[in-house]
């Protein structure tokens, strides 16, 4: 198996991936807006069903929590965790001492395949022939030169496709 091709195969994948959560995003934003327009909660299609669902998560104050709560139960259901960033700071400006806190730290490693795609090179079609002005020796000239220019890359944005609105 062709190592180079797998790879290339799969940063096409990525670039489509990443094309198709742009457009799954831009339609949830038109389905929502359906959802809330018309007070409904699920649109059904030849396809299958979409639903419009509420998802909820519970926030505690925690110091209020520690007020009511017994201290061996406050300590079953809260969760201790470190700002890294601020430690790390505060070891740096010499407020903590690292040598005893690297004996609390402990550093797991996670590995993931990450993609870094080169930008799509446009297609070149095949130059046409130009009508009867192409015996001309000084077009043909000009018209060399214009296709030995690099061309230079557009910095316009594109919208995803099917995002435009229709009136």
């Amino acid at each position: 198996m062709d190592i180079n091709m797998v790879a290339t195969e799969f940063i096409e994948v990525n670039r489509r991936r990443r094309e198709l959560e742009k457009r799954e995003e831009y339609f949830k934003g038109i389905l929502a807006e359906h959802f809330q327009s018309t007070k409904t909660l699920s649109l059904d299609t030849e396809q299958g069903r979409i639903c419009y669902q509420a998802s909820q998560r519970a926030e505690y104050d925690i110091s209020v929590l520690r007020e009511i709560l017994p201290e061996p139960i406050f300590q079953l259901v809260t969760r201790l965790s470190v700002n890294d960033v601020l430690l790390s700071q505060l070891i740096k400006d010499g407020k903590v001492d690292g040598t005893k806190v690297e004996r609390a730290k402990r550093v797991n490693s996670t590995y993931r395949v990450v993609v870094q795609s080169l930008p799509v090179k446009p297609s070149i079609s095949p130059v046409r022939e130009l009508s009867s002005q192409a015996s001309s020796p000084e077009i043909s000239r000009k018209t060399k030169k214009a296709q030995d220019k690099p061309k230079e890359k557009s910095k316009r944005s594109r919208k995803p496709k099917g995002s435009e609105t229709s009136s």
